[in-house]
């Protein structure tokens, strides 16, 4: 709930109002339930002591019951009864017998007398996990669950136990306003000399708690050096060890030995532990930076006011004087058009963090970095993580964390040790090594943020010759390690320290220049920029400027690989993501963005010439590049309205009849999926109110297109745009007469699909009160639907488009049937006998009144008794007639 609630970009640390009030909610409640009980007497102790023993019995059906009257006792301070009494159960000696011990676990699992598990009382659980840790190893499978269970319940309640209690002068202020205002207590307000013996004692019980935790992490450590322990008591053991790392308290050098010790462990579960131990330790140990604060005017008349933000193509920021004189912002994520209260945060190379070594650092870290200065261990590490299942996650806080508390802590200094492994990764092809080497480089690149320049080359000259190597070897198995690295190595971290990286990767994005390359190698090339990019965010605003001129300049648009395409497509929704109204456009930080208007200038001629030759008859026929501009184009259309659902751009509007034409005259399965759901999008988005009368105008062109599939089309398109601005339409008569003339027009159209599928629409739009049913309406149908028909002299039928005229009044007829499938109006009943009466017209106008009368029976049926007073006599004899099916014996 808190994360649902929480303000990232606020940045405010307290909990949200909603969560504080429930909280006091609870503790109220709380309070109310603990007074009910009175002194807990020794006629209670002797009832909870047999319910006890009941609950250890031999006999399953008793220990439940027990169970269920054990979990109504909720005293205060009971649970500390019960935590001694199974702490005697855990210690004692069995011969065999496995009641006792499954009876205890059930009870410390059970929701109401586990509950002391989350009570600050170290006394009281210290020697319970102690007991159950040393207890006798049973291989009952029923034991076994409930260890299980109970490993994963207790390493959620250890870590929020309290040890540091302290109330500050501030909440000491409001607890002594509560006696002045308010419903007033009925203790007198304690003296100050009360306050300071209490003030005493909560830091004697502090004192007392923290030695308790202290000797509670020695017992383990002896408990697991001992040997003694079976390997599912062994691994609970360092799952409870793990737990009691805390970000208040530095964590014991005894704990900290016994984690490094059991990071190369022959036992994955335990490797896995240690490993996520031993991250947060070194986050406990993270080095703070010293921050400053400037401010950015975004709507000075000076533009290169902001300019020191972005990230620079022609700028060799690798360059000490340019380094030093530069100021780093990891926040990638600050808004291009307002500027913090505070200011910006950044810092320079003056307060950057040196490396250090064994000399340098306190007696716990020394133990961690004599581990990975211990080059024979560190492949031991590594070749046990290359060994890990794969279906374990790629880059979790597992792994990529602790390299990133690594080199964050103690800088470049243990990178010698991993030298060898990733230089070598360049010549292998295992999917786990490349996985173990991402997990390596994305703590590498998150660790040197805070690096000093002389490291920062160091690393370069190291990094790039392997990072060129790895880009070329990249596999379609190694390809996700490679983005998940981009995406969370440069995540909240300044591109300016990586600007080789990028600068190495925008030269040729697609390897245009590479002959040798495969259309796959282009692809992960593409992808990866793309994601460095995004994580930059507007900042790298130069560098988008220069990935979209060259897919625009280069023809990459007409790019014949699928993949590429596709990827494309998704990657042009990243580069135009800022050529919206969102943002302020008097602001001159992103005058510089990539704008739709520059692609669909390149893009609609050819598209446009494409469509005009009526000559074609399928894609096939189309220029091969074309028909990939399409297919790249509506790759881009689709996620980019689904990110920003409004038209405020009119030229994607003249895509529509493009995308319409193509669809059905696509034989290409992959071009007609794009096609259609680009079309879905457009039609589904909010246009703009001035623009709305191009998109009537769009619809009004291709009302009169050669191809009846455009025309059906467009009928699905109008559909989708109705309903997706329903208001802005409905409240300008003009604009509503303009719709339902084109879907008037369309009821008379040479085809029967598009007359049919027009007749859908009207019943919809007049369903909802759009267009309205009126006498001039039903008489426009009616006079259409009565009409005499001339018959041809050439085929002896019907003229053609007499009779598309009267089909299309009966259709319009049956609209209004269909718009009210569970109500009667006034005039319906008169629409019904005039249907009735054309029955016998010429097809197909009696199928499509049959089809619309058995519709109106079958949604009118369960109501009928009070729908058919709505009829005179007559009328519903005739309407019965219509209805009801002859019978064969009449």
């Amino acid at each position: 709930m808190r994360k649902n609630f929480d303000n990232k970009l606020y940045g405010r640390k307290k909990l949200p109002r909603k969560i504080v009030v429930d909280r006091v909610r609870i503790q109220h409640e709380t309070r109310m339930s603990h007074r009910v009980w009175g002194k807990f007497t020794n006629l209670h102790r002797d009832l909870v002591l047999d319910l006890f023993a009941l609950a250890l019995s031999h006999y399953s059906e008793v220990r439940a019951k027990a169970h269920a009257a054990l979990s109504l006792f909720k005293h205060p301070f009971g649970y500390r009864l019960i935590a001694s009494e199974l702490t005697k159960v855990f210690a004692k000696k069995r011969a065999g017998e496995t009641e006792e011990i499954q009876g205890a676990l059930s009870i410390l699992l059970n929701h109401h007398t586990a509950a002391f598990m989350g009570v600050s009382d170290w006394e009281c659980v210290t020697p319970l996990w102690l007991s159950l840790i040393n207890t006798e190893y049973s291989e009952k499978p029923a034991i076994i669950v409930l260890i299980e269970q109970l490993s994963k319940h207790a390493f959620s309640k250890l870590q929020p136990l309290l040890i540091n209690f302290e109330i500050s002068t501030e909440l000491q202020n409001i607890g002594k306003q509560l006696y002045t205002r308010g419903i007033l207590p009925n203790l007198p307000m304690p003296s100050e000399e009360e306050i300071n013996k209490g003030m005493i004692s909560c830091q004697a019980a502090n004192k007392a708690n923290r030695d308790l935790y202290e000797s509670f992490v020695h017992s383990l450590v002896d408990s697991i050096e001992s040997g003694k322990l079976h390997w599912r008591h062994l691994q609970f053991a360092f799952l409870l060890l793990q737990s009691l790392i805390r970000k208040d308290i530095k964590f014991p050098i005894e704990g900290v030995r016994i984690l490094v010790k059991n990071l190369i462990n022959d036992h994955i579960s335990i490797r896995r532990i240690c490993i996520n131990g031993v991250a947060a330790i070194l986050r406990q140990h993270k080095r703070k930076i010293e921050f400053e604060h400037t401010f950015v005017d975004y709507n000075s008349d000076d533009v290169k006011s902001c300019d020191w933000l972005y990230i620079r193509p022609e700028i060799d920021y690798m360059d000490e004087t340019v380094w030093k004189s530069t100021k780093f912002v990891n926040s990638t994520f600050i808004s291009p058009t307002y500027c913090p209260h505070e200011g910006v945060k950044y810092y320079t190379d003056a307060q950057a963090l040196p490396a250090r070594n064994l000399d340098s650092v306190g007696p716990d870290e020394a133990v961690i970095l004599e581990f990975f200065l211990d080059k024979a261990k560190v492949t031991k590490l590594l070749d046990f993580i290359t060994l890990d299942d794969k279906k374990t996650s790629l880059l979790g806080p597992r792994r990529y964390k602790l390299f990133q508390g690594l080199f964050c802590n103690f800088g470049i200094t243990p990178l010698d040790c991993f030298r060898d492994f990733l230089e070598n990764m360049t010549l292998e092809t295992k999917d786990n090594i490349h996985k173990c080497g991402c997990d390596i480089l994305t703590g590498l690149v998150r660790g040197s943020k805070y690096w000093p320049y002389k490291d920062i080359i160091s690393l370069r000259q190291f990094l790039e010759p392997v990072m060129k190597k790895l880009l070329k070897i990249i596999s379609r198995e190694t390809t996700e390690h490679y983005v998940e690295f981009c995406s969370f190595g440069f995540r909240r971290l300044d591109g300016r320290r990586f600007s080789w990286l990028l600068s190495y990767l925008i030269e040729d994005p697609l390897c245009s220049n590479d002959t040798a390359a495969t259309s796959f190698q282009s692809f992960s090339r593409l992808k990866i920029l793309s994601d460095v990019l995004t994580s930059q965010c507007w900042r790298a605003m130069p560098y988008i400027r220069l990935l979209f001129d060259h897919i625009l300049k280069h023809n990459h648009l007409k790019n014949s690989y699928q993949n590429i395409r596709q990827l494309i497509g998704c990657s042009l929704t990243q580069l135009l993501q800022f050529d919206n109204d969102f943002f302020n456009s008097a602001n001159k930080t992103l005058q510089n963005y990539p704008k739709i208007d520059e692609l669909l200038a390149v893009a609609l001629p050819e598209l446009e010439a494409a469509c005009i030759n009526d000559k074609h008859n399928s894609v096939d026929e189309f220029d091969k590049d074309c028909s990939n501009l399409v297919t790249t184009i509506c790759y881009w259309i689709h996620p980019h309205l689904s990110l920003n659902p409004f038209i405020t751009r009119p030229l994607i509007l003249q895509l529509v009849p493009i995308v319409c034409e193509i669809k059905y005259r696509a034989k290409d399965d992959e071009l007609t999926a794009s096609a259609h759901e680009a079309l879905n999008s457009i039609g589904q988005c909010s246009i703009n109110e001035k623009f709305i009368n191009a998109a009537l105008g769009v619809c009004q062109k291709m009302k009169v297109n050669k191809s009846w599939h455009t025309r059906v089309c467009v009928i699905s398109f109008l559909q989708l745009m109705v309903s997706s601005n329903l208001f802005t339409l409905m409240n300008d008569p003009e604009r509503n007469q303009t719709v339902a003339n084109l879907i008037f027009d369309l009821l008379q159209d040479d085809r029967l699909e598009v007359r049919e599928k027009a007749a859908g629409l009207l019943g919809g739009l007049i369903h909802y009160q759009f267009i309205k049913v009126d006498k001039t309406l039903i008489n426009r149908f009616k006079r259409k639907c009565a009409r005499k028909l001339t018959r041809s002299t050439q085929n002896f039928g019907y003229d053609s488009s007499e009779l598309n005229e009267k089909h299309g009044g009966a259709l319009g007829l049956c609209s209004i049937v269909h718009a009210y499938p569970y109500d009667v109006p006034e005039f319906l009943p008169d629409v019904l006998m005039f249907l009735g009466d054309h029955l016998h017209d010429p097809q197909p106008i009696p199928t499509t009144i049959r089809k619309a009368l058995s519709d109106f029976k079958r949604t009118h049926h369960d109501n009928w008794r009070q729908h058919k007073e709505k009829f005179n006599e007559d009328q519903l004899a005739i309407i019965t007639d219509l209805l009801v099916s002859p019978n064969y014996y009449a």
